[in-house]
């Protein structure tokens, strides 16, 4: 394989990766104390870095030497790096909505006990137990989002839905109140198709 070959190879996945890490060419410089005029030449084809260099950028994408100057397929759209960071921002994000969700019981049995305390005879202390079901499901669809998992923000926004519905179904004095059930399903398919369209870009 000629040297050209090798700076043509190693030019395309030095931008692949860069570009899957989300990375500037300028934040790719700092890390490895070069200037983005230099990252520019690398991925333009027109020289290479020396070996010292490519064990830092191999490093960095969480690669060998040798795939990252070989020409070869790329199995996902993202680095190896970048799925164990998006698995530890997984872990962050539904430790956080755990947490969010330990602190909206938390409040909601206080009310509870509050409004029993304060009021013995009322048959209505029990609704502040509902009215914390559709806080939970919240905190379970931002989770979704920022993992981005599509069935889970489905299942959370219909479950979220659903819940309002039983809200409004419980608190609102007027006959036929089940229609409100009839919610969620205009949900379900705005969702699904709202989705398919994002993924169909």
């Amino acid at each position: 394989m000629s040297m050209n070959n090798i700076k043509d190879i190693f030019a395309k996945n030095l931008m692949h990766y860069r570009k899957t890490l989300g990375l500037t060419q300028l934040e790719l410089a700092n890390r490895i104390n070069y200037s983005d005029k230099a990252i520019s030449k690398w991925e333009r084809g027109e020289s290479l870095p020396d070996v010292i260099t490519l064990a830092e950028i191999a490093k960095i994408f969480n690669l060998t030497i040798d795939k990252l100057i070989s020409e070869h397929h790329y199995n996902m759209d993202i680095p190896e790096l970048q799925v164990e960071e998006t698995h530890k921002k997984n872990i962050f994000n539904l430790k956080l909505t755990s947490l969010s969700i330990s602190g909206i019981l938390l409040i909601t049995v206080i009310i509870f006990v509050v409004l029993t305390l304060v009021n013995p005879d009322s048959n209505n202390a029990w609704l502040s137990l509902i009215y914390a079901i559709p806080f939970t499901f919240i905190a379970f669809l931002l989770f979704s989002i920022f993992s981005r998992k599509r069935i889970l923000i489905m299942l959370f926004s219909e479950l979220l839905s659903f819940s309002i519905s039983l809200i409004l179904f419980l608190s609102i004095q007027i006959p036929n109140t089940w229609l409100f059930f009839l919610i969620p399903i205009p949900v379900f398919f705005i969702l699904f198709f709202a989705l398919s369209l994002k993924n169909s870009k």
